[in-house]
């Protein structure tokens, strides 16, 4: 009776399958998010060329508020960038990575669950015994919603190399550059009031 009880709580074989994609695409998202953030510390490096490499990299890694981290890198590309642009630009970008992070903690901080056993299963941010009710399924993702996520951490982390070809002077980054950054660095170039 033991393993009937167990195979029960572990569900259906598809729900299985399912679960597992979900904490896959959890371990995909958080996986670029972190890609994300080793992007922001290469535009430190590139930037501020007059530190010694390892003491920036001690510093920021010292440094456990990403809010802290992003002022720090912000006042890098302001003092040391070498285009006017970059110095416009980077407000932007960076209210674009502090949306994006909103969504990163609800992933980090969320738990794969169902509302009821019969139902798929979710991702539900923030949980809590305080606010675990049928409510607080409204606010959960599915597969579908991890992958635009992903999609979205993996696309900023684009923008963040492709700004800092920018932020170095240079004319623009490599070919093959991921075409929706491009597009997305044209948008914020638009709220920067440049033009392209």
């Amino acid at each position: 009776m033991a393993s009937t009880n167990a195979a029960t709580m572990a569900g259906t074989p598809e729900q299985i399958i399912e679960r597992n994609e979900l904490y896959r695409l959890v371990g995909k998202a958080l996986s670029q998010w972190a890609d994300l953030e080793l992007k922001l510390h290469l535009l430190a490096f590139r930037n501020w060329r007059d530190v010694d490499l390892i003491h920036l990299s001690e510093m920021l890694d010292a440094v456990i508020s990403f809010d802290a981290k992003m002022k720090i890198i912000a006042t890098i590309v302001k003092r040391h960038a070498q285009s006017d642009e970059a110095i416009a630009l980077w407000p932007h970008i960076a209210a674009h990575i502090f949306k994006l992070k909103k969504k990163r903690d609800k992933i980090a901080h969320g738990i794969i669950t169902q509302k009821l056993l019969s139902m798929p299963y979710v991702l539900l941010p923030y949980i809590s015994f305080a606010n675990l009710t049928h409510e607080a399924f409204n606010g959960a993702m599915t597969a579908t919603d991890l992958k635009r996520h992903i999609g979205h951490f993996e696309e900023a982390t684009y923008v963040i190399l492709e700004f800092s070809w920018i932020a170095m002077g240079g004319d623009r980054p490599p070919e093959g550059i991921h075409a929706q950054a491009q597009q997305r660095l044209l948008e914020f170039r638009a709220k920067a009031g440049l033009t392209p």
